[in-house]
């Protein structure tokens, strides 16, 4: 009964010292060829602000205030009119499905799945970078893959 005690420690000590000293994602594996055929297991204790930032700037993309929301990303020959026009003929939802997470020392990218309006749950894959600094997240770019 005491080494039960003993390695039930050891493996939940293990499992802890893994979360802590791991990064946001504990593990990343492609099933196929297709941005939707793999698996990634988030970390249950990562900083999720870039997360609710991602996601508070999708809802607002997907909605009417495109313009003012991708005004604060710079404007690399005219992406903002692109984005917010094939968001305006092509509408994804405003709720999608946190399917990665990638960081690195100054920046964090942040990728949802989303479906399109009225049609496939799953449609297109929308990627939001960060930049890191000292007080927070700073966006700094908008991707949608179709």
């Amino acid at each position: 009964m005491k080494a039960w005690k003993i390695t039930m420690g050891l493996v939940v000590g293990g499992l802890a010292l893994w979360f802590f000293l791991a990064g946001p994602v504990l593990l990343r594996c492609s099933l196929g060829p297709f941005l939707q055929d793999r698996l990634v297991i988030l970390n249950p204790i990562r900083n999720r602000t870039p997360e609710r930032l991602a996601r508070q700037l999708i809802t607002q993309v997907h909605s009417s205030n495109c313009m003012q929301v991708l005004g604060q990303m710079p404007d690399f020959q005219g992406k903002r009119e692109m984005i917010c026009g094939k968001q305006a003929s092509d509408p994804l939802r405003s709720v999608c499905k946190l399917s990665d997470r990638v960081d690195f020392r100054d920046q964090v990218g942040i990728s949802f799945a989303c479906g399109y309006e009225g049609r496939s749950p799953i449609g297109a894959f929308v990627t939001l970078t960060f930049i890191k600094r000292d007080k927070g997240f700073v966006f700094q770019n908008y991707e949608r893959i179709y």
